[in-house]
């Protein structure tokens, strides 16, 4: 029984009318929104779904041409038709009687009714009686895709002006995906595990003593439309079962394409998914509507899936002493399987663990369940998520975050909201957010970012920028547990202190925003580019200065990819092996470009796209990177894995400028990527991961520079080493003659380095001047699990012994050379 109800809920009525001839009776089913408190309700059901395109308001409660009316709805909608016949259709087809909804449940025009029941969600959802998501699946898309984002894109601007009641849900089409079986998934991988078991990859299926079904199958699955990237014709080339790949493939396109569904790509679903309690799921398309099983279910074929390809690539690979080319081409595939199901697995853990934490621990389980509390904003970061109002990005947590904020409270925040464009400044709402998170925790709750403004209180919340398109990754990635709070806004924390030398400039950094069709440019101008260079004695000859735009065609990407690693890796790392540098950089970086044939992407490509050539294996000292110049633009470039990648962050190129005068402008998440890659860094070679309870963690520098400061500054300075050295370099790869190696052994590289704000400064008369760091990262404890709190380490400082230390920035390397060590500090 729920003790607590909602204000209304859709109650269905089913009556049995018999004809005046004698017929069987007929089913006549109505439905209407009605107080269940009224009507002596005790139990009810919730529904999770995507709203999509919306319709203009329009008056449901009323019958209408192809419609019956939904009586007890007084005011106007903004559901299309078509989505809310869905929801009514999933009454009758779960047999549900009463059902909360918030399309029609829920005025929408009412803003203070709207803001009121805001914070019942956690109580709504735990006392329903279970919980149904409705995926539409022709919403199904590459959530990383720039397609998804475009389709998403044009429902907003769509609901902006309103769209018929009557239009459809989604695009016209004559083919609309399937409804899948779970089950069916979850035996064919099953089938699949048995083959991989008792079938080694050398064998033919036909000899290998399998019994006469398993062999049908496979040859069924050898004759079903082919889902393998690699075509069939290569597949049997490769003397590989090609029922086994077809098997592995088509189960893991639709694990992936159901979780794609841009269901899962909101900020409200996200909530709705945590608080939801004996979830089933519901495909649906024009044809039809069935329960397509237990969201458990579904998230346990994100593992399972995972788990096959892992089998599968071993399967494959150790049969065989030497690998052939269409060998290496099914295994490259696998391997990007690997890497998309490792995210998606990664992301269902994380979820997991956070029902766990929020189901078992009650409304106020996030009071002081701190870990718990960094698994939710790394759950609902890892995916950019997105809402139709901004400000829902914070509405659509309260949920979970169930008391954070009293009704007064809220309303309050509504008004905070409306004074601010609803939404155009996003800043007021967040630091409410953020300050309230804190206050009712006694833990000093913010963000691992380089904010471009100061407080004059609480300053250690950095100011949150506004850009055009916001995601949950612009708003909560890197939230950190800085330490406990202190009255006044204050901050009691551990950080080392009396960092050795003071933070001098060396590399400035200058977002840009771009055309949207921008794609990927990459542009380096060496210092010496355009000079001339020693050839003998008495002989020079010009440097060349390639600054014509280059295009790069589809299977000439890699090789372009990693040049242009080598270059940043000797500029921004040169202490450090480029060729390391460079394999980290492009697997956290994990491009994908468009090719004409697999031996263009080759399994280790990274290293193998450049064998036999200059750039194999460069000596530091033969690079010369201050003498190259290159002006590329990747036409076949579609994107990348990298978490830094997203709609926000597209189209934002980054100028690097270095004190010795070279020039890189190139896209933001790849300069970025590059400055985080060096040797010593904080987020060292694990983007993300999991810690001993299944929460995650992300290091993977998303929210360092904000999407919305393009066109503000910043600075890379370092405490160690010689911020001159680049300089000095440069001037002896030019005098040193053509061909030779470039000495580097007596140079102090740049180390300690940090990124700051532009209008940092540090002059002569701040000689009393204290700088230190705050570890917010995760790290290794004594008793072997990964320590979860944070993303990196946070640089701070204080003017003279007396004040209070601020946030000056965050660190890129993990280790500051010190005087003091670990000790209690305060911040303001």
């Amino acid at each position: 029984m729920a003790t607590v109800l909602p204000l209304r809920v859709i109650c269905r009525r089913v009556s049995w009318v018999s004809g005046d001839d004698g017929t069987e009776p007929q089913k006549v089913t109505g439905f209407f929104v009605d107080d269940p408190r009224r009507l002596g309700v005790q139990r009810f059901d919730i529904v999770s779904y995507r709203w999509g395109r919306k319709a203009k308001p329009w008056t449901c409660r009323q019958p209408g041409p192809d419609w019956d009316g939904l009586p007890g709805v007084n005011w106007k909608v903004k559901i299309r038709k078509a989505k809310l016949k869905e929801i009514l259709r999933l009454m009758d087809e779960a047999d549900i009687d009463y059902l909360w909804t918030d399309c029609v449940c829920l005025d929408q025009e009412n803003a203070a009714e709207k803001l009121a029941e805001v914070g019942q969600m956690y109580e709504y959802y735990k006392n329903a009686e279970q919980c149904h998501i409705i995926l539409d699946m022709d919403d199904g898309a590459e959530g990383e895709s720039e397609e998804g984002e475009q389709q998403e894109d044009e429902e907003d601007q769509e609901a902006e002006n309103g769209g018929g009641a009557d239009q459809p849900l989604g695009a016209p089409s004559t083919i609309y995906n399937p409804v899948w079986e779970p089950q069916t998934i979850i035996d064919d991988l099953k089938f699949l595990d048995h083959i991989l078991h008792h079938m080694v990859g050398a064998a033919r299926a036909t000899d290998a003593l399998l019994s006469t079904n398993v062999v049908r199958q496979l040859s069924e699955w050898a004759q079903a439309p082919w889902r393998f990237p690699v075509s069939q014709a290569a597949v049997r080339a490769a003397a590989v079962e090609p029922g086994v790949l077809n098997c592995y493939a088509t189960c893991v396109s639709q694990v992936r394409s159901l979780f794609r569904n841009l269901y899962f790509s909101r900020v409200w679903t996200f909530q709705e998914m945590l608080l939801g309690k004996n979830i089933t799921m519901w495909g649906v398309n024009p044809d039809d509507m069935k329960c397509i099983g237990q969201f458990g279910t579904w998230m346990d074929l994100a593992i399972d899936a995972s788990d096959k390809a892992v089998k599968l690539r071993d399967w494959v690979d150790e049969c065989r002493k030497f690998n052939t080319r269409g060998i290496n081409a099914i295994l490259q595939v696998i391997e990007e399987d690997l890497l998309t199901l490792r995210f998606l697995r990664t992301q269902v853990q994380g979820i997991n663990s956070a029902r766990t934490d929020i189901i078992s621990g009650g409304p106020y389980w996030w009071r002081d369940n701190y870990k718990g509390i960094c698994n939710i904003f790394s759950a609902i970061s890892i995916w950019p998520r997105k809402c139709e109002q901004r400000a829902d990005i914070f509405y659509g947590l309260l949920g979970v975050f169930s008391g954070l904020f009293a009704e007064d409270e809220i309303r309050e925040l509504g008004k905070l909201n409306a004074d601010n464009g609803n939404g155009d400044n996003i800043d007021p709402i967040a630091f409410a957010f953020f300050k309230q998170l804190s206050l009712k925790t006694d833990r000093a709750w913010t963000r691992l970012a380089i904010s471009s403004g100061e407080r004059d209180a609480w300053d250690w919340i950095p100011v949150a920028a506004n850009p055009e398109h916001i995601r949950t990754t612009d708003i909560f990635a890197g939230v950190v547990d800085l330490g406990f709070l202190r009255p006044k806004g204050r901050v009691k924390t551990v950080a080392i202190t009396g960092l050795q030398g003071t933070p001098r400039p060396y590399i400035r950094l200058l977002p840009r925003q771009q055309p949207k069709d921008w794609g990927f440019h990459f542009v380096f101008r060496g210092c010496n580019a355009g000079k001339k260079v020693k050839i003998s004695t008495w002989k020079k000859e010009p440097i060349p200065l390639n600054d014509q735009l280059h295009p790069v065609a589809g299977d000439e990407t890699g090789r372009i990819l990693v040049q242009c690693s080598t270059i940043l890796g000797a500029l921004l790392d040169p202490a450090g092996w480029v060729v390391q540098y460079r394999r980290r950089l492009l697997d956290k970086l994990q491009p994908r470009w468009r090719v004409t044939d697999p031996n263009a992407k080759p399994a280790g490509w990274v290293d193998r796209c450049v064998s036999g050539t200059p750039w194999e294996d460069p000596a530091f000292e033969l690079i010369r990177p201050h003498n190259h110049s290159m002006n590329y633009v990747l036409r076949d470039f579609t994107g990348c894995q990298s978490r830094l990648y997203s709609d926000s962050t597209r189209s934002v190129s980054c100028e690097m400028r270095v004190s010795c005068g070279c020039v890189v402008d190139a896209p933001f998440y790849l300069v970025l990527e590059a400055l985080i890659a060096v040797q010593g860094s904080f987020l060292g070679e694990t983007a993300l991961g999991l810690d001993r309870d299944s929460r995650i963690f992300l290091q993977d520098g998303v929210g360092l520079i904000q999407p919305g400061d393009v066109g503000k500054g910043f600075q890379v300075v370092a405490f160690g080493g010689d911020v001159n050295a680049h300089r000095t370099y440069a001037a002896s790869c030019r005098s040193v003659k053509k061909n030779k190696p470039v000495p580097s052994g007596t140079l102090a590289w740049p180390r300690g380095r940090a990124i700051v704000r532009e209008n940092f400064r540090h002059g002569a008369g701040d000689m009393m001047r204290d700088y230190g760091y705050i570890r917010t990262g995760g790290y290794v404890r004594e008793d072997g699990y990964m320590q979860v709190g944070g993303s990196g380490n946070l640089l701070i400082c204080r003017s003279t012994p007396l004040d209070g230390y601020r946030i000056a920035g965050v660190c890129v390397d993990d280790f500051i050379e010190n005087k003091k060590g670990e000790k209690k500090v305060i911040i303001r």
